[in-house]
């Protein structure tokens, strides 16, 4: 449930937090905010999501955290900072359905898959807003990664058979980086694609993703993501696109 979906920026009053609730302090397009709602769907875990302008943040919420970032889970005088250590918790504190492997090799695997994407990410950023080819090529090395690593994994999903946790931790990555492509702000090369012919694997976990239904249910509308984009790479980033 959400207090509202559009923005609190500066100069509005904080919601009232009721006791017991857990509230997600969030942006809709933000790929670390994502990683945890999908937890919480995946789980079937009852919050609220209060949405914030990152470009012009609320006092109160900078008294919470002063780096102003999101996301930020709250709950009875508690708090929780980064995807991952959220998404860890929210794994621990709520057993059912596990989304972690719970044997340590398998884990620690599926955290290198992480990182992988973490440094995918950045390459694709800088790829975006700058004209470094060999950010592209970062891009794709990355990609061929991951691939690697899902064919020695023997599996359809880097969790497993069905999407848990690492494909959680990932997923939102794509999507960002699928909409930069389809709005046409992408610098690089043009024949750039997040999945290619020559990743099998990879594009089947692609299809099983874009069907899973926690995915289809925590997932923006493409075209309001584009045009978020557009807006945001014009500085003037528009968070209630398509409310």
């Amino acid at each position: 449930m959400s207090v509202t979906l559009k923005v609190f920026a500066q100069g509005s009053s904080e919601p009232p937090l009721a006791n017991g609730v857990l509230r997600l302090y969030g942006m809709r397009f933000c790929p670390y905010v994502q990683r945890v709602r999908l937890v919480l769907a995946a789980k079937n875990i009852p919050y609220e999501t209060v949405n914030i302008h990152l470009k012009s943040k609320p006092d109160w919420y900078l008294r919470k955290h002063p780096e102003g970032k999101v996301p930020l889970l709250e709950w009875d005088n508690k708090k929780l900072m980064e995807s991952l250590i959220i998404c860890d918790y929210l794994d621990e504190k709520y057993p059912e359905p596990p989304l972690w492997h719970r044997e340590p090799y398998e884990k620690a695997i599926g955290k290198m898959a992480i990182e992988t994407v973490s440094k995918l990410n950045g390459h694709f950023y800088r790829a975006v807003t700058g004209n470094d080819e060999s950010e592209f090529d970062g891009v794709c090395r990355e990609f061929e990664n991951l691939e690697k690593l899902l064919t020695s994994l023997k599996t359809d999903c880097f969790s497993g058979n069905k999407p848990g946790m690492v494909d959680y931790m990932i997923w939102p990555f794509m999507e960002v980086m699928r909409a930069y492509i389809a709005s046409g702000c992408y610098k690089g090369k043009p024949d750039l694609s997040l999945i290619k012919p020559n990743q099998p694997r990879l594009t089947a976990w692609k299809v099983k993703m874009l069907d899973d239904p926690i995915v289809k249910v925590c997932s923006q509308k493409q075209e309001d993501h584009v045009n978020f984009i557009v807006s945001k790479l014009k500085d003037n980033p528009d968070y209630d696109i398509g409310l």
